[in-house]
């Protein structure tokens, strides 16, 4: 009796493994998936920055802070390749007792990695930035300037933590051209030759469904 018992749980153990052979072989086969991404980046020129009366300050930076997307990643069955599309919702804030401010934007990002060293990505590719804004709440008052969309440059090294979730440092390479500009409910246009830079590094982490 013993030696069956013995018998059969290396069976189910023997079966086990096998099935989870399997689906990591129809896991890998896949090529097309879903993506999720969430990280913080830091750098860019100054827009905004309050001073406390502590003498701490906070201020808001033109490529930061928090950036997350969706998207869908295809990886190349035949090839080291790999190419990402994602949808982003990046922002900044600072705030202060009397007033708070935030620089937001929607990335849409497109990057094509290089797959062919174990357990690491090497990608580049571009983004365009649509709707580029800065608010600025202050004793009540609001102010809006509004940027033209831009396009922008991007490289990242990522390493594959889990079979789906990979650890990506980035960087970032565009600039800003103030549009119009609203306040007391008048808008008025603020166009210039001085750019705004957006440049920054960042990581993050984009899990694979």
């Amino acid at each position: 009796m013993k030696s069956f018992v013995v018998n059969a749980l290396a069976v189910a153990a023997l079966s086990v493994s096998c099935m989870s052979v399997q689906a990591e072989e129809v896991q890998d086969s896949r090529s097309l998936y879903f993506a999720l991404t969430g990280g913080f980046t830091f750098g860019g020129d100054e827009l905004a920055k309050f001073k406390y009366t502590d003498g701490d300050t906070a201020k808001l930076e033109a490529g930061g802070l928090v950036n997350l997307g969706v998207g869908v990643l295809w990886q190349s069955q035949e090839q080291p390749i790999a190419a990402q599309l994602t949808f982003n919702y990046q922002f900044d804030h600072a705030s202060a007792k009397n007033g708070d401010a935030t620089f937001d934007r929607i990335p849409l990002e497109a990057v094509v990695f290089y797959t062919g060293v174990q357990d690491w990505r090497f990608g580049a590719g571009v983004r365009y930035v649509a709707s580029p804004e800065l608010e600025i709440e202050l004793n009540g008052d609001t102010a809006t300037v509004d940027f033209e969309p831009t396009v922008g440059f991007v490289v990242e090294a990522g390493y594959q933590v889990t079979n789906n979730i990979w650890l990506n440092v980035r960087g970032v390479s565009e600039k800003y051209e103030a549009d119009t500009a609203t306040f007391g409910g008048r808008t008025m246009s603020v166009r210039s030759s001085e750019e705004v830079s957006g440049n920054h590094v960042g990581v993050n982490l984009v899990a694979l469904f």
